[in-house]
């Protein structure tokens, strides 16, 4: 069956399968074996892009091409699902070592020490996904998030107050991994929530 010979071909990357392929009826039956390796194959069109499961491999037999079956799916789905990982397993409930798994090696420390930082000022922090749009490499995020301000936040003591807003993330990505991530909100809006006025950058030397 179908089902049965596709099961049989999905597999890991980089690992291989070989497959044994009878051609003709009685007396011209012949068969052959034709090797394959399973690789993750990125195609792009329409502006979308595409994940193959198994590779498209073509063997060459009798003086004819065989293509072997290929399944594909969404890559956008998994930009997705790791985008709604950063903003509820990361964000909402602290796992920081979700950093890890999603965010390339350069930016792990460094989204570790600023997201710690803000869930410790506001420890009750949730993100609300209001509404999510993806493109080939890149997810953008419309949330509203709230929190109650109960340490220090930018040089600002705690104030016990409760705040709400809305923003927009945009999360960019290379590899299978999140490599940039830029985020629009009303920061005045923040501050004024709190009763305080806005923190000042230092002043130049």
């Amino acid at each position: 069956m179908l089902s049965d010979y596709v099961n049989n071909l999905k597999g890991e990357a980089d690992t291989s399968a070989t497959l044994t392929i009878r051609r003709g009826e009685g007396e011209n039956q012949k068969f052959f074996d034709a090797s394959i390796t399973r690789k993750i194959v990125t195609i792009k069109g329409n502006g979308r892009e595409w994940r193959t499961a198994v590779s498209q491999v073509w063997t060459r037999a009798d003086g004819k091409w065989l293509r072997l079956h290929g399944h594909e799916t969404h890559i956008t789905n998994d930009l997705i699902a790791m985008t709604n990982r950063l903003m509820g397993e990361v964000w909402n409930k602290g796992n920081l070592s979700v950093i890890d798994e999603i965010f390339s090696s350069s930016m792990v420390q460094g989204q570790k020490q600023a997201i710690a930082s803000v869930r410790t000022a506001f420890p009750d922090i949730q993100f609300r996904i209001d509404d999510t749009s993806a493109g080939s490499n890149k997810v953008t995020v419309e949330w509203t998030v709230s929190g109650t301000h109960q340490e220090e936040y930018m040089g600002v003591t705690a104030t016990g107050k409760k705040a709400e807003f809305s923003g927009v993330s945009v999360v960019t990505f290379a590899g299978g991994k999140i490599v940039k991530t830029s985020v629009v909100f009303d920061s005045l809006n923040l501050w004024r929530q709190l009763g305080v006025d806005p923190p000042q950058p230092p002043a130049a030397e």
